[in-house]
């Protein structure tokens, strides 16, 4: 009698010791802490808000040096803005542009209904500096000229906004 209730808790035991050997990996399997997620797929990386947003403009960027988009400082603007050979585009509204624009530049309204047609007539042979009030416009703008196969486009990163920063002029 004494043998059988030895065997029983020593089961019991090992039940347990299973049960929650189980639990545990359970555990870390519905954590993903085993590296995989519930659906048994992989998990490579669990990433905070503010690491997704920088991995977000990471690709965003290199989709853009795909395309041949470049993004380039205010200083590298005025240079290549001072040979002459770039025009210059402003593609803000035209209130924002009459409020001050870099000398020289031409006013194609990002927001106008026929923004795209009025790129697409620009001659694909030249050279183009765009830029807007923060760097957003100018950045989709920049990737519709690359789809029209434009020959070198430039970003303002920043926008006039930068270029005004570092003490560069605008005409009013």
């Amino acid at each position: 009698m004494q043998k059988q209730k030895i065997i029983w808790i020593f089961g019991l035991v090992v039940i347990l010791l299973i049960l929650v050997i189980l639990g545990v990996y359970k555990f870390d399997y519905l954590s993903g802490k085993d590296g995989y997620d519930v659906h048994g797929n992989k998990i490579h990386k669990i990433y905070t808000k503010n690491e997704l947003g920088q991995k977000l403009e990471r690709e965003k960027e290199s989709i853009k040096d795909n395309l041949g988009v470049r993004l380039i400082s205010p200083e590298e603007f005025k240079s290549k803005a001072d040979t002459g050979e770039y025009i210059l585009v402003d593609i803000r509204t035209p209130e924002e542009y009459q409020s001050g624009h870099i000398e020289g530049a031409i006013n194609i309204d990002y927001y106008a209904p026929d923004f795209k047609e009025q790129v697409s007539k620009l001659d694909k042979n030249r050279k183009y500096l765009y830029y807007c009030r923060s760097g957003h416009r100018s950045g989709e703008a920049e990737i519709l000229a690359e789809t029209f196969n434009f020959a070198e486009v430039y970003e303002l990163d920043g926008g006039i906004n930068a270029w005004q920063k570092v003490g560069f002029q605008i005409k009013k």
